[in-house]
Formats: structure tokens, sequence, C-alpha cells
């Protein structure tokens, strides 16, 4: 199946009411690792990589590589630019064919955010590309902060509104509690307010910060209204800690070696997620 775009594979998650896994790829052996499991339990997966990765994973290196992986894949995969900041790496993105980007403008006012990717949806949109953006503040697990301040407020379902309406995005990530990294505490996660924001948005709904969540806090999170699961820091985890308990005999060895650990991790998520058969 030819690479698609994310708004095709969250749509139908959205009518379907289920989520995807959304995981950023570091290496070669993750990403053949991962659409291994998307392929083996017949599922749809978006492949993502951020600004953040780039000093060791060069965008126009593996961008490149993502998307020509994903166009050899049996199942539909997205590739997606994760917390977009710059509009050059975006528009940088969207040259080298990525399906989707994110613009993360949860830093600025509202309506600078508003403005901002307004501008993006409407590019984006010209060349079939997908746009997704945040409202609210997702911070890091081990950051400490103030949540009366207005920076670190959790989205609001009168924001979701007014936002989706004056941007055109098609995806939207929310701040209801979660945090990005790994929790050493169990989130507090707001699912009556995700099912408030549920209830007013006609775009599908991202949870970034899935890494060390509780799968049925998860589930709950979908139930709730969640299409897309931001989930990497566990992975990058399980994928050196288990690397580091293998004994490799040569390179290609440990080649699938790494490949199968990937694979087992994120066909994990994917039946956690309620994904799997769906890409059918």
């Amino acid at each position: 199946m030819p690479l698609v775009s994310m708004k095709s594979i969250l749509d139908k998650a959205k009518s379907d009411s289920y989520a995807v896994l959304a995981t950023n790829m570091l290496s070669l052996e993750m990403i053949l690792g991962g659409i291994a499991a998307a392929e083996d339990l017949s599922a749809p997966l978006i492949l993502q990589l951020a600004p953040v990765q780039f000093n060791t994973t060069p965008l126009e290196i593996f961008g490149p590589l993502m998307i020509n992986a994903a166009k050899k894949s049996s199942v539909p995969i997205a590739v997606h630019l994760d917390h977009g900041t710059k509009m050059t790496d975006i528009y940088k993105a969207i040259e080298l064919g990525f399906t989707s980007v994110m613009f993360d403008g949860s830093s600025l006012s509202m309506e600078e955010n508003s403005k901002i990717t307004k501008q993006i949806s409407n590019y984006a949109h010209l060349h079939g590309v997908t746009v997704e953006a945040e409202i609210g503040y997702i911070g890091n697990e081990n950051e400490k902060y103030d949540t009366s301040e207005e920076k670190y407020r959790m989205t609001q379902p009168e924001d979701v509104v007014d936002f989706v309406n004056k941007t055109n995005c098609d995806a939207l990530a929310v701040a209801i509690g979660n945090a990005h990294g790994l929790y050493t505490d169990r989130p507090n996660l707001q699912f009556n307010l995700l099912s408030n924001i549920n209830k007013v948005s006609t775009i599908p709904l991202v949870l970034h910060g899935g890494s060390g969540t509780d799968s049925e806090d998860l589930k709950l999170c979908v139930k709730n209204g969640i299409n897309k699961v931001n989930l990497a820091s566990e992975i990058h985890h399980d994928y050196v800690k288990q690397a580091n308990n293998q004994v490799f005999k040569d390179y290609p060895d440990m080649s699938m070696k790494l490949i199968e650990i990937t694979k087992q991790t994120v066909g994990k998520y994917i039946k956690v997620l309620g994904s799997a058969g769906k890409a059918k």
C-alpha cells in the first residue's frame, strides 16, 4: 500500500473509535521493526521525526528513509514531522514528501498560535499534507510547573471549537495531564475533560507523552476520543535496554535482533490501542 496522508488514517480511526500508534524512529532497525509489527497485525502506523532529534537523525537523510520504507509497506503508513516550531523545518518536510506536519505553537499566545497554524494549514493542504496542532501545555515528566499560570493551562473545550474553526487543522494534540518522557509516577489524566473536548471536536485528538502510561489508561483515552498516541521514549528505552542484554555475533545478527526488539514493543501498543486489523 502506498504512503498515505495522516488525515486518511486518523479520520478512519475517529470514525471507528480506535487510536493509531505514532512513534519517532531513530534508526533503520526501528523503522523496519515498526513496519514489520504493523504488517503482521494489519495495522496503520505513523512514523515520526522531531527537530530535537535532527542532530543524530538529520531530516534530509532520515525523512526520505522513512518515506521510502513506508512506500514499500503493505499497510497504510504516514510520515510525520513531530513538534515543528520553525517554518523552515515544516516547509522542508513537506518538500521532502512527508504526508503530515505538526506545528507546535503551544508556547505562543492563542492568537499567535491560531494565526501561524492557519498559515501552515493553507500551505500544507495545497500539497495534500495533514496538519497537527496543539493547544494547552504538554510539558516534560520531570518538569515542575504552576498550573495556575496561563502558559500551563490544560486544553479547554471552548478553545478547541474556536481554534479548529480558525485554523482548519486536521488533528489536535491536547493537554489533559499528560507529559513527554517516561513517567516515574502514574499521570493524573483528566478523562472527563478529554470526554468533554471530544464532544465538541470535529477532528481527531492526539495524546502526546504515551510512554509509561498504564495500558488501561491508554484504553480509557481511546474510549474518550483519542485517535493518535505518540509513544517514543518507552520504545527507545526498551530498544537500548534489550540491546544491552544481547550478544551479537556480527552486524547482520545485531540488526535482525534490533528489528525484532522494536517489532515486539510496537506490536504490543498496536494491540492496546485497538488498531490491529484496521488496515483493511
